[in-house]
């Protein structure tokens, strides 16, 4: 019966330590990400991930230092309200397994969006792919964005 009950628990534990924490400066990585019918441009994340909460600022190098707006999301499952460049937005995010779930939707400028992003860590840690599915103009789009940590400065 000890057993089971330390099998149980230690499975427990590791359940519990395989969500990843993605807090740090990531930088896309253009050439091993594919943007289907979106033109490449030069991302980064900074990112502040204290469970159940995740914040990311995003850079875009077009304006080198220039912040293009904060994200924060409450990763529980419910409804919440975000706001990018000025569009307010729904989103639910969750943890299937080690993968975080974004789903987000509305209108951005005009256009009714819909994205589903999968933010998986790579082996050691270093990179995280975010698969997504994105619908709005020019229709259903599956991209891969592979973002490489960068050290601290």
């Amino acid at each position: 019966m000890r057993t089971l009950a330390l099998l149980l628990l230690t499975a427990m534990l590791g359940f519990a330590q395989d969500k990843p924490n993605f807090t740090g400066h990531w930088e896309l990585n253009i050439a091993k990400s594919d943007f289907a019918k979106q033109p490449a441009r030069a991302v980064r994340y900074a990112i502040v991930h204290k469970e159940p909460e995740l914040e990311y600022e995003v850079f875009h190098d077009a304006a080198p230092g220039t912040s293009a707006g904060k994200l924060k999301y409450v990763i529980n499952g419910q409804e919440g309200d975000v706001s990018a460049q000025g569009n307010p937005l729904k989103y639910k995010a969750h943890w299937d397994a080690a993968v975080l779930v974004v789903e987000t939707w509305g209108k951005f400028g005009p256009n009714e969006i819909k994205l589903i992003d999968k933010w998986e860590t790579q082996p050691g840690g270093k990179a995280v792919m975010i698969y997504r599915h994105f619908e709005g103009p020019g229709g259903p789009q599956d991209q891969k964005l592979l973002f490489e940590k960068q050290p601290e400065k």
